[in-house]
């Protein structure tokens, strides 16, 4: 069974349960938070499949990048 952490309740929560749909609403943020922020090159951050797959397990070694984790 998959250990339960805060990241993957989150998900559940609102029904993300896939890389392809944690991808979308992670890109449809980037674009918000580049338009918020006026800061272009925000639009364009992603997350691949593979740290997608580390968030989720609880494999996280150190925090995300700034920029991924900004709210």
């Amino acid at each position: 069974m998959a250990r339960m952490t805060l990241f993957r309740l989150l998900l559940q929560q609102r029904h993300l349960t896939t890389y392809a749909s944690f991808a979308a609403q992670f890109e449809r943020a980037a674009v918000e938070l580049a338009e918020r922020e006026q800061d272009p090159r925000l639009a364009s951050l992603q997350v691949s499949s593979r740290q997608f797959d580390r968030w989720l397990g609880g494999e996280l070694q150190t925090l995300p990048r700034p920029d991924t984790c900004r709210p």
